[in-house]
């Protein structure tokens, strides 16, 4: 406990403070060595008053790394030290000395139609804001992503039509909120001399420059040279850099002899990799920020600064100040293909499978819808635009990769995927905005945690429905489908069945999900066929707890058996007439379940009635 190493600090913190001051508090080590692989397994026993607990970690030789010339022990005791000022600097050199995907990405000639300007020298004390057309080509810019916060904490600095001439003038920079300051100076220092921020250079009180400007904001991001990411930050004034415990931060060392005979080899705790992870997530405002969610993922370069380090993250590396060498997720070797289409969200991850990239690219759509369903907007209106940039890199991937298609994009799905895009279902229930944003079956209809389930092996499904026979249109606004839309349509035409759930529920369930009572394959007001002689069980997740209803309808998308039993799983959307509208429905829900004899699944969706309806 003295020497105050990441583990000794992490015991100490979790289980020293729940002990009595007077008990006599015991930790033993044991340590386990694999002279094979030269790995050293650490066990740990703490306790009290005849109480033990344990752990086990690993330690990884130094010697053994590649990376350990760069490995750094000691931080300063504040994010903006000279140790982050410097490792930012060789992050910056390094992806444009080394990094060719870095490089290819954006538009050099793009510019923002206003940005701000400030003066050379790496500690700037004034700005004022020029437009487009005063800017030389040559010129680079970075782009804030922030939180904004609340009206309590918001500093009240922004571009209004009654200010608008006077930040054009040119004022100092203290008067501007402490998250801009310091991104100002950590751009001062990189050599660049501009910078967008939304609250500056978008007219806050004007509808129409707002509306103007959100839909190239997308490029704003994608095209800047570096996007500075205040991921602490609860609000404008929080600033960029944090006091910090370095003991608490940095990688632990270990000296180990094997024996008496053998002199001490540095060690460093394997399991402190996922630290590194945790302290990207700690105090991290910005992962459940909507509009922050494409700010990260589009631009070529994003420098997060959080409350214990700062994180570097491009198209070919992310690292922090514990691990500054990175970890690579582009070319490496130089033949391995880069599995996302996105860079990397730290700490998640997504299967992928890199034979086939087309397939991919949907299933890096669907994790990113699902990442970002769990985001907060403060405007709901606002949940296709948000997202509207990562919906256009989508329709490049596909360009590339299928050039002869034409993509369609329908209000967050994608036409050429639209069987299996339409299967969503949520993890507890969602809730509907107050105004109008998107058709029922479109995942961006609700607010709430949405995910796609089943095996991603499209061959293994078994699907219901035609590709011709399931099409969507939407209405958008200003012709831009991957902005907002006013409505929309989906046609489908399949096996049909009506559907009646029973109020029973497991312990476990969800408070929107519902058992099927039975299967019958006519009109809910019909005799009940309640199939006898099935084995199945089936769940209806409702979307919403108003879309909670006994009697409704179903259209199955696909089933997918399971080789080793012979069970086959249900998938289809639930729907419910929408009044004085023939044949036209709403979605209400996703029905999931288990058919326990495949043969008889399949007899039972033969013998369905075929019928094409109209979904809104």
């Amino acid at each position: 406990m003295e020497q105050q190493c990441l583990l000794c600090v992490k015991f100490k913190d979790h289980e020293h403070d729940r002990i009595r001051a007077d008990d006599d508090f015991i930790t033993s080590f044991s340590l386990v060595v694999w002279e094979k692989e030269e790995r050293v397994f650490l066990y740990l026993m703490w306790g009290a008053g005849g109480v033990r607990a344990g752990g086990l970690t690993f330690l990884l030789p130094i010697e053994r790394m590649q990376e350990k010339a760069d490995m750094i022990l000691e931080l300063n005791d504040n994010t903006d030290g000279q140790h982050s000022r410097k490792l930012v600097d060789e992050w910056d050199q390094n992806c444009l000395a080394k990094h060719p995907r870095c490089a290819r990405t954006g538009d050099p000639a793009f510019w923002p139609t206003r940005i701000l300007e400030f003066e050379d020298g790496g500690n700037p004390t004034t700005f004022r804001l020029v437009l487009r057309e005063e800017l030389q080509s040559n010129s680079r810019y970075t782009a804030l992503s922030y939180r904004w916060g609340t009206a309590e904490n918001s500093s009240k600095m922004c571009l209004l039509q009654s200010t608008f001439d006077t930040i054009r003038s040119g004022l100092p920079i203290g008067c501007l909120p402490k998250t801009y300051i310091d991104a100002i100076h950590v751009t001062s220092r990189l050599g660049i001399r501009h910078m967008w921020i939304d609250a500056l250079c978008i007219i806050q009180d004007s509808p129409e420059d707002w509306r103007s400007e959100a839909a190239t904001m997308q490029a704003v991001y994608r095209n800047s040279y570096l996007t500075i990411s205040a991921v602490a930050g609860a609000h404008d004034d929080s600033g960029l850099f944090y006091p910090r415990d370095p003991v608490k931060v940095q990688r632990t060392l270990f000296n180990i002899m094997y024996t008496s005979h053998h002199k001490p080899k540095p060690f460093i705790c394997g399991g402190e990799n996922l630290a590194v992870e945790l302290s990207f997530q700690l105090g991290n405002v910005t992962r459940k920020r909507g509009w922050c969610l494409q700010e990260r993922l589009l631009p070529s370069r994003v420098l997060h600064f959080g409350s214990q380090q700062v994180f570097w993250e491009c198209q070919e590396q992310h690292a922090s100040e514990t691990m500054p060498w990175s970890m690579y997720y582009g070319h490496q070797d130089g033949d391995v293909p880069r599995k996302r289409l996105w860079k990397f969200l730290i700490g998640e991850e997504t299967s992928s499978d890199p034979e086939n990239p087309y397939k991919n690219l949907f299933l890096e759509w669907y994790a990113t819808l699902s990442t970002y369903s769990n985001c907060k907007l403060t405007y709901a209106s606002d949940k296709l635009v948000a997202i509207s940039g990562l919906a256009d890199d989508m329709k490049s991937a596909l360009n590339i990769r299928r050039p002869h298609t034409h993509h369609k994009y329908v209000a967050g799905l994608w036409a050429e995927d639209l069987r299996f895009g339409l299967c969503w279902l949520l993890r507890g229930s969602g809730r509907r905005p107050e105004v109008y944003r998107a058709p029922s079956w479109s995942p961006m209809s609700l607010d709430g945690s949405i995910y796609w389930e089943g095996s991603p092996e499209r061959g293994e499904f078994t699907c219901h429905v035609a590709d011709a026979d399931c099409t969507a249109v939407t209405l958008c606004i200003n012709d831009l489908d991957t902005g907002e839309v006013t409505g929309g349509q989906l046609k489908l035409r399949g096996p049909w069945m009506a559907i009646q759930t029973t109020t029973a529920r497991y312990e476990d369930d969800e408070p929107n999900v519902r058992r099927l009572a039975y299967l019958k394959h006519y009109d809910p007001d019909s005799v009940p066929d309640r199939s006898q002689g099935i084995e199945v069980s089936l769940s209806v997740f409702y979307d919403a707890m108003d879309d909670i209803m006994e009697q409704a309808f179903c259209m199955p998308m696909y089933t997918t058996s399971i080789r080793e039993t012979s069970n086959s799983y249900f998938r289809g959307i639930v729907l419910v007439p929408v009044e004085d509208r023939p044949s036209t429905y709403r979605r209400i829900g996703f029905m999931v379940g288990v058919f326990h004899i495949e043969e008889v699944m399949r007899t039972y969706i033969s013998e369905l009635e075929i019928r094409s309806v109209m979904v809104i």
